[in-house]
C-alpha cells in the first residue's frame, strides 16, 4: 500500500514538473475575449459533456474546475484547507461558491484569476481532463467553472471574456447530485448553515428561505436557486445555453453557440456528440435518447422529494425554467 502511494505522489510530482515545463515553454498566455471562454454551470448539469464538446476547437485546451474546494458541506464551517485544486483559496478564504457584488474591489481575487486566465498554475489537477500534447502552445483556453455562477457578473465586468452560461432543469441536477460523491456530506445533513466569510451579505437575502430545511433534496435545491438566480437573467456580456436544448436539438444550438464564438463548427466535433463524458457516468445511449434521458429523473425522484424540491422552489420564487411551469 505505501510502495503505490509512493508511486501516486511520485506520478503526480512528475506530471506537475512536465506540466509546468510545457505552461513556462508557451509564456503567459495572451488571455483575451477571442481566445478564453468560460462556462459557468452546476454539478451535474451537463458541463463536462458540453466542453468537451468545445475541446474541438482547434488547439484547445480545457482548465477544469479552478475553484473547487473539496465536498460541498451545508455545515456553517468554511471549507477545509488542502481540499481544493489550489491551495490559494485557501488564503483567499473563498467560500464553496463565493460571491462578489459587481463592480467590487475585489484586489486579491483579481490577481488569482488573472494569473489562472493566463495559465499561471501547474496544478495537475486542472488538467486532469486534458492531455499534455493539448498543453503544447494552445491558442484556445476553455475554464469550467460548476462553483462560480455568484462569482460570473463580477468576472465578466472585470475580465474581457467570451462567456456561455449552461442551465439544467433543477430536478434533473438535484436527482444526478444526490447520487454523486461529492455531494455525500448533503445526504447526511439535516440543515443548511452558511458561515461567515467575505461577502456573505450577497446570500442574506436567502436566509430564510434555508430556515427549516431538513432532507437533502431540499437543501440542494435551495442551492440550485441560489446558482441559478445569479445568473439567470438575460445579458449581452454572456450566451445562455440550456442542455435540454442541446441534446435534443443539437444542429440548431451548436450553430447558435459557434456563431456567438465567431468560429466554424469543427466537423469532428458532430462525430463525437453522443461520446459519454470523461468520467463515464452516462451510457452512450443516454444521450441517443434524450427524451429518455430528460425525464429519467422522474424514475430516481420519489413524490415525496419531487414535492419538497417544488416547494424550495416557490420559496425562491422560482416558478418557471425555460419559460415553462415547474410548480
Amino acid at each position: 500500500m505505501a510502495a503505490n502511494k509512493q508511486i501516486e505522489i511520485f506520478g503526480f510530482l512528475w506530471k506537475k514538473v512536465v506540466i509546468a515545463s510545457l505552461l513556462l515553454l508557451n509564456g503567459k498566455h495572451r488571455f483575451s475575449k477571442a481566445h478564453t471562454i468560460c462556462v459557468f454551470a452546476q454539478p451535474r448539469g451537463g458541463s463536462t459533456w458540453f466542453t468537451n464538446l468545445l475541446l474541438h476547437i482547434p488547439r484547445s485546451v480545457k482548465v477544469d474546475e479552478s475553484l473547487f474546494r473539496g465536498k460541498f458541506h451545508p455545515d456553517g464551517q468554511m471549507p477545509p484547507a488542502g481540499f481544493g485544486k489550489l491551495n490559494l483559496l485557501d488564503e483567499l478564504n473563498f467560500y464553496y461558491h463565493q460571491p462578489s457584488p459587481k463592480g467590487e474591489d475585489f484586489e486579491e481575487a483579481a490577481r488569482f484569476f488573472e494569473r489562472l486566465f493566463r495559465l499561471g498554475y501547474s496544478s495537475p489537477y486542472l488538467y486532469e481532463e486534458t492531455s499534455l500534447k493539448q498543453l503544447f502552445r494552445p491558442e484556445n483556453v476553455i475554464f469550467k467553472f460548476n462553483e462560480g455562477n455568484l462569482l460570473m457578473e463580477w468576472l465578466v465586468h472585470r475580465f474581457e471574456l467570451t462567456t456561455i452560461v449552461l442551465l439544467r432543469n433543477p430536478f434533473a441536477v438535484v436527482a444526478s447530485q444526490l447520487s454523486f460523491y461529492a455531494f455525500s456530506n448533503v445526504t447526511k445533513a439535516d440543515s443548511y448553515k452558511l458561515p461567515d466569510f467575505r461577502f456573505r451579505h450577497c446570500l442574506d437575502p436567502y436566509l430564510d428561505h434555508l430556515k427549516g430545511l431538513r432532507y437533502a433534496e431540499e437543501i440542494l435545491a435551495a442551492r440550485w436557486c441560489i446558482h441559478y438566480l445569479a445568473v439567470s437573467k438575460t445579458n449581452d456580456k454572456w450566451l445562455t445555453v440550456y442542455y435540454e436544448d442541446v441534446v435534443t436539438r443539437p444542429q440548431e444550438e451548436i450553430q447558435r453557440i459557434f456563431d456567438y464564438l465567431k468560429r466554424p463548427v469543427p466537423d469532428t466535433l458532430h462525430e463525437d456528440f453522443y461520446t459519454p463524458s470523461f468520467q463515464g457516468y452516462h451510457a452512450e445511449a443516454y444521450y441517443r435518447k434524450p427524451a429518455n434521458s430528460l425525464e429519467s429523473w422522474r424514475t430516481i425522484l420519489s413524490k415525496q422529494q419531487t414535492d419538497r424540491i417544488k416547494r424550495v422552489l416557490e420559496d425562491f420564487k422560482v416558478f418557471e425554467y425555460k419559460g415553462e411551469s415547474m410548480l
